[in-house]
């Protein structure tokens, strides 16, 4: 029975190498997007110094490379190693350093700005802090061409079961969290996800006008999400469960990826399930691929007592933490071993448009006096001040990162991220406009509540912060 069972939860070691290589595409893609705005996000010049994120949004179980210096070329060094780190996992070299290198870098950076985070970024970090207890470089790896590793094919630990779980926890939490009426009774949770401009791609805006489609498709996924990870849990017919999971949440994602703007979350999120491809399909991939197939049958077992009591204890914390997120639950556990979440960075939260979604939207409008004292939107290339609707809004955000700070930009408990922020806009147009200075400038927001039933409200215009004369 004990053989059965380690056998359900055992990962093939060939879909365990790919989880890896495809992590490691993903951190390079991820780097690369933030290099883009580098000196904005990530140093004294730019929105969010270290002194403002160390006054308003740390604690003193968080550690963070990026701590140390502010300067451009500190950070830009940065960078470079972990390119490097990232660039040794994707081969497979020296694999267990280059994770648990991978997986100090990632926390530094996420520590560093926090409020252009997403749920990605958690799901990213937490498949990283697994990999590290994962013979991730078995196959498909520098390291195996140097060393003798196993011929088994089957590889099952109490690692493996982590990596099951945290994959079963992201949507069985997430659906346990949706529990208001309009993802459980009303259908309405769509309407409004696919109401918010600031995220809706134009595949979204199709299917947008039909209300019974948008109802069904809410309490699908509300239902999937709740019930479908349960089927990683069956200890029998498992391939084919595995099947069905991997396919239907591929399906998901890619909805989710072609109707809104939400960055690389959705690829992280289908990335996430490589490690779950069972063997027969990676004898095809292998055939496919002229790839040698190692012959070797049986399972191989983790047989580390002191490592392995250590993941299932971690296993069980997190799973608690999960637990803990629940509005019926949380007030029951005792938080004095936070510490240890917010240390190894397993702290994590699924609500993803729960417990509902949010009903604020708009578009931003950057209005600057000049020194003659016309007005123009500086936002808006220097052009006239226009408070119509623009027709695309996701395309004013930006970069998901953007879009992400500017979205917490908005909440009032925020409020001290604005002042910065209009001061370093500021300053960045007189700077590169020396033709067009001008000598205020007030955020505004044109704030647009989503009304239920396709109802319209008429914009309100909010100003957010002002700086300048």
């Amino acid at each position: 029975m004990i053989e059965r069972l380690k056998k359900s939860y055992s990962l093939d070691l060939r879909a365990l190498a790919l989880l890896r290589i495809g992590i490691a595409l993903v951190l390079i893609a991820d780097l690369s997007i933030r290099l883009l705005d580098l000196s904005t996000f990530y140093t004294a010049e730019g929105v969010m110094p270290f002194s403002l994120v160390r006054m308003y949004h740390w604690n003193s179980f968080e550690f963070s490379l990026y701590a140390y210096s502010d300067t451009k070329a500190y950070v830009l060094f940065l960078f470079c190693l972990n390119y490097i780190a990232a660039l040794m996992l994707l081969f497979g070299y020296r694999t267990r350093l280059a994770t648990i290198l991978c997986w100090i870098f990632l926390f530094s950076l996420q520590h560093r700005n926090p409020m252009i985070l997403q749920a990605g970024d958690d799901l990213l970090r937490l498949l990283l802090f697994w990999g590290i207890f994962l013979p991730w470089h078995y196959r498909y790896s520098i390291d195996a061409d140097r060393k003798a590793f196993p011929n088994a094919q089957s590889y099952f630990s109490p690692a493996a079961v982590a990596y099951i779980v945290q994959i079963f926890s992201i949507y069985f939490f997430t659906g346990l969290l949706k529990n208001h009426p309009e993802w459980t009774k009303d259908g309405t949770a769509l309407y409004y996800a696919l109401s918010l401009d600031q995220i809706v791609y134009p595949v979204g805006k199709l299917i947008y006008p039909y209300p019974g489609l948008l109802k069904f498709l809410t309490i699908s996924v509300f239902y999937m999400e709740v019930i479908l990870p349960l089927v990683l849990l069956i200890p029998f017919f498992v391939p084919r469960w595995r099947r069905l999971f991997i396919c239907i949440i591929f399906l998901f994602q890619m909805g989710i990826g072609l109707t809104m703007n939400v960055g690389l979350f959705f690829i992280i999120n289908i990335v996430s399930l490589i490690g779950l491809i069972p063997g027969k399909e990676m004898d095809g991939l292998d055939r496919k691929l002229k790839i040698i197939r190692t012959k070797g049958q049986g399972l191989i077992e983790e047989q580390s007592f002191p490592k392995n009591s250590l993941i299932i204890f971690l296993v069980i914390y997190g799973f608690t933490w999960n637990l803990g997120t629940l509005p019926a639950v949380g007030y029951a556990l005792d938080d004095r071993s936070n510490w240890i979440g917010y240390s190894l960075r397993l702290d994590q939260n699924w609500a993803m448009f729960a417990p509902s979604v949010f009903k604020d939207d708009g578009w931003f409008i950057f209005e600057a006096q000049k020194s003659d004292g016309s007005w123009i939107d500086i936002k808006n290339e220097g052009k006239a001040i226009n408070y119509t609707k623009p027709e695309n809004i996701y395309k004013l955000y930006g970069r998901d990162r953007w879009r992400k700070y500017y979205e917490n930009f908005l909440f009032v408990f925020n409020d001290w991220m604005r002042g910065p922020f209009c001061e370093y806009t500021f300053k960045q147009w007189n700077q590169s406009h020396p033709e067009m200075k001008v000598r205020k400038l007030l955020i505004v927001y044109m704030k647009e509540v989503t009304a239920p039933d396709y109802k319209y409200v008429k914009p309100k215009r909010e100003i957010l912060c002002s700086c300048g004369d």
